[in-house]
């Protein structure tokens, strides 16, 4: 088992390690994610911060998230929406860019936070 620094809080998003053989000098190269939420402690994203960040998507970009909420694969989205499967892919990756997240779980905190809740996919298309 890993253990973090003591600079993170506790229960904060892991850092990201490298891939390959364990080395000596592995914690230099780890890099910090910024924690959105602590157990421990009040969210450190507000309902409002969230709300005004899903402001910031482009229409299509809230279609894409509405159905990963809803809980659709990339290809089930594509199929919802009459899209490629790779046209969502790029959506969902420029989405989460614009939110500043890396996962889809950070990207459902702050949907969830805003508070979008699964709904029935067939109305999406």
């Amino acid at each position: 088992m890993r253990v973090l620094p003591d600079e993170f809080p506790p229960m904060a998003w892991p850092s990201v390690m490298p891939r390959g053989p364990a080395s000596s000098n592995t914690a230099s190269r780890t890099t910090k994610i910024a924690p959105i939420c602590d157990r421990h402690t009040k969210p450190v994203l507000t309902a409002e911060q969230c709300r005004s960040a899903l402001d910031r998507l482009t229409p299509r970009q809230r279609d894409v998230l509405a159905a990963m909420v809803a809980g659709n694969s990339n290809k089930q989205i594509a199929h919802l929406l009459s899209l490629s499967p790779r046209t969502v892919e790029v959506y969902r990756a420029s989405m989460m860019s614009r939110l500043h997240v890396r996962t889809l779980a950070q990207t459902l905190y702050i949907a969830f936070m805003a508070g979008l809740t699964p709904c029935d996919p067939m109305s999406l298309g």
